[in-house]
């Protein structure tokens, strides 16, 4: 054969080839070679080798275009009918509307049927989470809007997306859109500490709940406690969801309650240095006044003896206005009218006013009654007096009003209150230490020139006796003093009558019960020198053996009330039992329990009040007696 450069080994000597021979007839030749220089080739013709496959092969391919054209014809029949049930399809998405599915019409092939039903399904599950989000967006809306705390969305840099009609009426604006306009920045008196508490919540993703300093709208500062969290905006940037919380009154209400249980506490202090204070006066200045009686009016001594009763009579003021500040003085109040109290303080305000202070009373018309002792109502009025005129050193008006008003009881029913102001023109009182100015001895005047114990007996008078008092103050323009007491429902009643003197030469048996041992030794000896016969013992389980030992019964049984054991009232009690005929006479400094308190208040002449002279206890003694007497015929 001609060279045609197909050769193809396959084997070891042997190759294919393809290509025509000397005919030009196409052959497949096999080529082997069998000794050297021998080779013998066999050529097949191409029609021989591939005829059959040929045939072969059309007739599939025919058959499988004949299935194609077939299968074409088919789909073209059939896609007029896909065709209109998608073109309904499409027709019906369009007019499907909230709530509506779309229909399927008659004829509609199973397939498109399909695409309908899993349509219309995804239709009812997109209106059920439009009106899920519909309802949770409306019931959000109107959480915001009712909410009984203020609420507010606002950005880092203090701008407020959304504010609820609680947090706008917080903060005394007009409307939403104004506080919305003025941005956070308004709220502090220091737009800086934002700005501080902002960065501090986007460095550690927490906003924790603190209370804050804010500004109303009229500059009026309020506490708020507010809290929150830091969330995505409405373009991806950090926003604050915040609750917020006027707890000024909160806070106010917690001030007074602890400055209420410093006071109790240090009432309590007073109350028992008053009590001991009150028997060494009782000593002093009872062994003062005997001491007198024994000298000659000439004696020299007698001056002495008069500065020490006169520096007793002062330390008994002052004992006194500790017990009325620690409201363990408690006897002696009475129905009284405020007009008429002022009115009989006139002459004495006068002196004590400077010159250049203008004193203006302003008393409502009519009596406003008031049940107080009549002597604190003047200390009130007096250290108000004084207080205002310390505060005008340059001088000025004092004005001093009366009034009717009607007070809030709580229950929603009028309470009608006696109201007593003192107003000046004076310095003020600087923010900062108004919340002490009623803490006993606290003043801010010089060493020597103020007690501090003023207000503060103002205060524990008035708190007693069931009222109050209001501070209103401004630095460089005056402040005002105003006290409330609940109005007085029975008619003025005049002071008590004196007490009967006593000379000596009186008789009868007292039993002294006394835990103090000067005071019992006192007591002991004005009584002896007046002539009774007395016994002393310092304990009221004392007492009550002694009486059942005893075969004789005494004419008055004198006890004090506070002491180590038994009280003097648990002592009365039992001879009310046992001794039913002995009467009780109680001397005490104080008293601390309510319920003897209320007692001795509704029948003042059984309680001897120390510090007492020697005259007053003897005075007391006859009166207990004689009373006791004159009960014993018609018993």
């Amino acid at each position: 054969p001609p060279l045609t450069g197909s050769d193809r080994e396959v084997a070891p000597g042997r190759w294919v080839a393809t290509g025509p021979d000397l005919a030009g007839v196409p052959r497949t030749w096999g080529q082997v070679e069998i000794a050297p220089d021998w080779i013998v080739y066999v050529g097949v013709s191409d029609e021989v080798v591939y005829g059959p496959a040929r045939a072969e092969a059309l007739g599939h391919v025919g058959a499988t275009l004949v299935v194609m054209l077939l299968g074409i014809l088919f789909a073209a029949l059939s896609y007029s009918d896909i065709a209109a049930a998608l073109r309904e399809l499409t027709e019906g998405t369009r007019a499907a509307g909230a709530g509506r599915s779309v229909p399927v019409p008659e004829g509609t092939p199973v397939e498109v049927a399909e695409v309908v039903e899993q349509f219309n399904l995804t239709l009812a599950a997109r209106d059920r989470a439009e009106a899920a989000e519909r309802k949770a967006r409306e019931r959000f809306e109107s959480i915001f809007e009712n909410a009984l705390v203020g609420l507010y969305v606002a950005t880092t840099d203090g701008c407020f997306l959304q504010v609820n009609r609680v947090l706008v009426e917080m903060l005394g604006y007009a409307s939403e859109s104004e506080l919305l306009e003025v941005g956070a920045d308004a709220l502090f008196a220091d737009p800086s500490d934002r700005h501080r508490r902002v960065a501090e919540a986007l460095e550690t993703g927490r906003v924790p709940t603190e209370e804050l300093p804010w500004l109303r709208a009229d500059g009026v500062p309020i506490i708020v406690r507010a809290g929150g969290k830091l969330v995505e905006g409405p373009f991806g940037d950090p926003v604050f969801e915040m609750i917020v919380l006027d707890v000024t009154e909160e806070k106010r209400t917690e001030t007074e309650l602890r400055q209420t249980q410093k006071m109790e506490a240090i009432g309590r202090l007073a109350g028992g240095i008053a009590h001991d204070f009150n028997n060494l006066l009782t000593v002093i200045g009872g062994n003062v006044e005997l001491l007198e009686q024994e000298l000659a009016d000439e004696d020299a001594v007698r001056e002495d003896l008069g500065e020490i009763a006169r520096a007793a009579r002062r330390a008994t003021s002052l004992t006194r206005r500790l017990l009325a500040f620690s409201q363990h003085q408690r006897s002696g109040r009475q129905v009284v009218d405020v007009n008429e109290v002022v009115g009989g303080l006139g002459k004495l305000l006068g002196p004590i006013l400077e010159e250049t202070i203008e004193l203006d009373v302003r008393a409502a018309p009519g009596p406003l009654l008031v049940h107080v002792d009549p002597g604190e109502l003047e200390q009130i009025v007096l250290n108000l007096v004084l207080n205002a005129r310390d505060a005008m050193p340059r001088g000025g008006r004092l004005v001093l009003r009366t009034a009717g008003v009607v007070g809030d009881r709580g229950d929603g029913e009028g309470l009608p209150m006696i109201e007593l102001s003192v107003s000046d023109e004076g310095v003020g009182i600087d923010p900062t230490i108004r919340p002490r100015i009623f803490e006993p001895f606290f003043t801010t005047k010089p060493m020597g020139e103020g007690t501090g114990l003023g207000l503060s007996t103002v205060y524990g008078v008035v708190k007693r006796s069931g009222g109050t008092v209001e501070v209103e103050s401004e630095p460089g323009v005056g402040t005002t003093l105003t006290v409330c007491l609940p109005a007085a429902v029975e008619g003025v009643q005049g002071p008590p009558p004196p007490r009967p003197t006593v000379a000596t030469g009186a008789s009868g048996r007292v039993l002294v019960v006394e835990d103090d041992a000067m005071v019992r030794r006192f007591v002991a000896r004005s009584l002896e020198e007046s002539g009774y016969e007395v016994a002393a013992v310092s304990s009221a389980d004392t007492a009550i053996e002694r009486i059942a030992a005893e075969r004789r019964s005494y004419d008055l049984v004198l006890t004090d009330v506070v002491m180590p054991g038994r009280s003097g009232r648990e002592l009365a009690e039992h001879l009310a039992v046992t001794s039913p005929d002995t009467p009780v006479l109680f001397m005490s400094g104080y008293v601390e329990d309510p319920t003897v308190s209320d007692e001795l208040e509704l029948r003042p002449e059984g309680l001897l009040r120390k510090p007492f002279t020697a005259a007053e206890l003897r005075s007391s003694v006859a009166g207990a007696i004689d009373r006791s007497a004159a009960r014993t015929p018609a018993e």
